[in-house]
């Protein structure tokens, strides 16, 4: 009786994990569809201007993770002309959306030009809505939404 008892928990024991598996592997292939789809922008890039084409007198970086945090969120950070930022973002690469969310910087302070500079590519970036690649995706050009959409221009480092 007791090995029928022991045999009989053991094959609820094993279907219970079949059953559970695919849920696991759907979460894991969307996790994984995902990150593919936003790989054509991971790696680091380099700001280069504004829509006004004046070359960026700051050295800010923009870098793509190509992994999810503990949370599963895809993160960004980077260098501004005065402190270190960093966000949560998703992007669509079949319909080229982009939405950067909970931006989050150190609090530095610096020159008011510098202040100024960044609080606008902040803002910018902030309201991301597209992004396209260019030059054989040596170039990100963000664009926002709105009434009047503004760009941010970088050129690819890493």
């Amino acid at each position: 009786m007791k090995k029928i008892i022991l045999s009989l928990g053991l094959i609820a024991t094993l279907m219970m994990g079949v059953a559970c598996q695919p849920e696991s592997v759907d979460a894991d292939a969307l996790k994984s569809e995902r990150l593919s789809a936003n790989a054509d922008l991971t790696g680091t890039w380099k700001f280069k201007h504004f829509d006004d084409k004046a070359e960026s007198p700051y050295e800010v970086t923009l870098e793509f993770k190509g992994q999810a945090d503990e949370n599963g969120k895809l993160m960004l950070s980077g260098r501004s002309s005065v402190n270190h930022y960093f966000a949560a973002y998703q992007a669509d690469a079949s319909k080229h959306k982009l939405n950067v969310a909970d931006l989050g910087s150190t609090r530095m302070g610096g020159s008011p030009e510098a202040m100024q500079f960044e609080q606008r590519y902040f803002e910018l970036l902030k309201n991301a809505a597209s992004y396209q690649l260019k030059n054989a995706g040596q170039t990100l050009v963000i664009t926002t939404g709105g009434d009047s959409p503004q760009s941010l221009y970088f050129e690819r480092s890493k």
